[in-house]
């Protein structure tokens, strides 16, 4: 079995080394996302805040001054936060409550805690305990929206807190003349700017004209932006540049020395705002690094222009771009950020991806290689899996295994939103063999296989839409993919190959350009079957699950630096099967679900990497023709459900369960055509 060169045989030597930092679930989603000068945080789903890179100031929150090179907990924030930003070297957060959180580097008070002294925590923003809807951080000073008005605080050696005067200031102080009225803020490196009642006003540092007014003023109060008067609805800042959006269309001003700006030239400055081609229409949101610039489209696609000596663009370059360029990101991104010179997106299945400067770790892949191609941040690859159509829901994929239709049920809960019919494959030989997330996109692709020619072909997929179809490469009969999970660091998922008879073992690494890189893993004794595949331990790559059909036996393989294999357990009785390897406790590590063939009882063995926690009884389902197909999290909880088909009737069933107790047994649907199976 092999495609091209075989780079390596090793016993599963499959990563970069990796330091486990507790705290951290790999579970988590994120949802929004902000970069700093050579750190990166986001916002997950449960309202928890993770961080990574350069920590010399603390600003990764972890109460350490370690730089990580994946993502760690904020300390002492309990959920519930609702925005976050990123500045040079400090970041912020606002709670639940509505207050504002900042930590990090604190020389000129931009904490706000009436303070210089750094924080590797979060500390309070004085007087800032509700009220607040927005934050945004430059290199030494914050602000945030305050019940509609704005207020800053830190340095203000250009007059960036927008009070009246060049004074420095620890604790929050009102931005002149802006008391209510104002729906979006930006900060620069030493800028800011918001939505006034529809106009757009800068204030601060603009001696690269970043302030929009004609000249090079420096400002202590906000000005007026030239021509911005109404129809402004989202302000960007960047390292000393400004955007706008107008009608849909985009404006820019500041410095253009790197082409920043994305107008088409190189200059020393831009006064006034000026239009950018390619954004005419469209646009949703803008992120500004030092030299470069990214947009996010109404499609859900990225643009990038300006420097990208580090591969900030993301176009699989360094070359620089006078004008917007495609980044090699698919479609389907929901937040956007841009540090130093760094690029970071969140898509709408969950995963964190970034690009770029990455000497600090930065762009979260556990190395600090550069990276010119979008990379999921180690242990974001996106949850939960089937999730087809990046509502961060599982769904479920039907094959007909002779007429070879493929049907998309997008699920909410228990319930089936839909019934999509995806293509039709009427050679019976084809049969999907993996459904994972293999483009990094958050939504799950499927890997067919001819049991003749040994071909394997990869469907790119967006809900049930085929965005692409890939020719990954040719197998040996002998030879079958047995599990599928992501065993390298980049968080696409990869194939586990196996010969049933020799007890080979090899994997396939797919790439970012989706070519394979061959591994020759090792033989295992062929009365060991490969039962499943998950991340036990949370450190974001998934080990592998074996049984001893004879024996019993269940061992594991750590995937990891050490790559152990560590006995589990044994469960002699040969009616037992795992069906299933999913988070059910929603720690951010894979546990085991075992069913009983002809008995139907239901177990789950929570897992903390190849320790069993415990034995759980979940329930018994008599009828020997119910099968559990799928676990999947269905209604975003963060916690692993279990799917059932009837063999015989095609009654398919839901139970939503809440670790190891099922809260719900529900009917979602029937399909009588014994021909068709839900793919797991």
């Amino acid at each position: 079995m092999r495609i091209g060169v075989v780079r390596s045989v090793v016993f599963l030597s499959l990563a970069l080394s990796v330091a486990l930092v507790p705290g951290v679930s790999a579970g988590e989603r994120p949802v929004r996302i902000a970069g700093g000068e050579f750190h990166t945080c986001a916002l997950t789903a449960s309202g928890n805040v993770l961080c990574w890179g350069g920590n010399a100031s603390g600003q990764l929150g972890d109460n350490s001054t370690t730089e990580r090179l994946m993502p760690v907990a904020v300390r002492g924030l309990a959920g519930g936060v609702t925005a976050i930003a990123a500045g040079f070297s400090h970041s912020c957060a606002i709670t639940a409550a509505g207050g504002l959180v900042c930590w990090g580097e604190n020389a000129d008070g931009q904490l706000g805690n009436n303070s210089t002294a750094d924080s590797p925590v979060p500390v309070q923003v004085s007087g800032l305990t509700s009220g607040v809807t927005a934050v945004a951080a430059g290199q030494a000073h914050t602000c945030a929206i305050v019940s509609g008005g704005v207020k800053c605080w830190g340095n203000n050696a250009s007059g960036e807190l927008g009070s009246g005067t060049n004074d420095d200031s620890l604790l929050p102080v009102q931005v002149s003349g802006l008391t209510s009225g104002v729906t979006a803020l930006a900060v620069g490196q030493a800028h800011a700017c918001v939505v006034h009642n529809g106009a757009a006003k800068c204030w601060g540092g603009g001696g690269n004209g970043q302030l929009g007014v004609g000249s090079q003023t420096v400002s202590n109060v906000p000005l007026q932006v030239g021509g911005l008067t109404s129809g402004v609805t989202g302000i960007f800042a960047g390292w000393r540049v400004t955007f706008a959006i107008v009608n849909g269309a985009v404006k820019g001003w500041g410095q253009n020395t790197s082409a920043q700006l994305g107008a088409g030239h190189k200059s020393t400055f831009e006064l006034s705002p000026v239009d950018i081609p390619g954004l005419s229409s469209g646009i949703t949101a803008i992120a500004g690094g030092r030299y470069h610039g990214c947009a996010l489209t109404s499609s859900a696609s990225v643009l990038c222009w300006g420097f990208n000596g580090s591969g900030q663009i993301g176009d699989h370059s360094t070359t620089e771009q006078l004008a917007p360029v495609q980044t090699h990101i698919d479609p389907g991104v929901a937040s956007l950020t841009a540090g130093s010179q760094h690029t970071c997106a969140v898509t709408g299945g969950g995963a964190a991806r970034c690009w770029g400067l990455n000497a600090s770790g930065q762009v979260g892949t556990n190395g600090t290689a550069n990276e010119d191609y979008p990379n999921t941040a180690y242990t974001l690859g996106g949850w939960p899996p089937r999730d087809v159509d990046g509502d961060m829901k599982s769904d479920l994929v039907w094959h007909h295994a002779t007429r070879g239709e493929v049907w998309l049920w997008p699920m909410d809960g228990a319930a089936r939103t839909a019934e999509e019919w995806v293509r039709t494959i009427p050679d019976a030989n084809w049969q999907i063999r993996a459904a994972a997330d293999f483009d990094g996109d958050g939504m799950t692709d499927l890997v067919w296989r001819n049991s003749v020619t040994g071909q394997v072909y990869l469907w790119l997929m967006s809900g049930s839409t085929l965005l692409d179809e890939r020719y990954l490469g040719s197998a040996g009969t002998a030879y079958d993919i047995v599990s599928t999970g992501v065993y390298k660091s980049i968080g696409r998922a990869d194939l586990l190959w196996r010969n049933a008879s020799t007890g080979e073992v090899w994997l396939w690494l797919v790439q970012h350009d989706l070519s394979i890189d061959v591994v020759y893993a090792q033989i295992v004794d062929p009365a060991f079957e490969v039962v499943g595949s998950g991340d036990l331990d949370g450190n974001g790559q998934d080990d592998i699950i074996w049984r001893n059909a004879v024996t019993g036996e269940t061992w594991v393989w750590l995937v990891d630096d050490d790559n152990a294999a560590v006995y589990v357990g044994s469960v002699p009785d040969a009616g037992y099967h795992v069906k299933g390897v999913a988070d059910f406790t929603g720690d951010g590590k894979a546990d085991i679900l075992w069913h009983h063939a002809t008995r139907g009882a239901v177990w789950i063995w929570p897992m903390d990497g190849a320790t069993r926690l415990a034995e759980a009884y979940v329930g018994t389902v008599p009828d020997a023709s119910y099968r559990p197909v799928n676990c999947g999290d269905y209604d975003l909880d963060g916690k692993a459900d279990i799917a059932w088909h009837h063999a015989t009737r095609g009654e398919v069933w839901i139970w939503l369960m809440d670790g190891t107790s099922r809260l719900s047994e529900t009917w979602v649907g029937t399909v009588p055509d014994v021909g068709y199976r839900i793919i797991r």
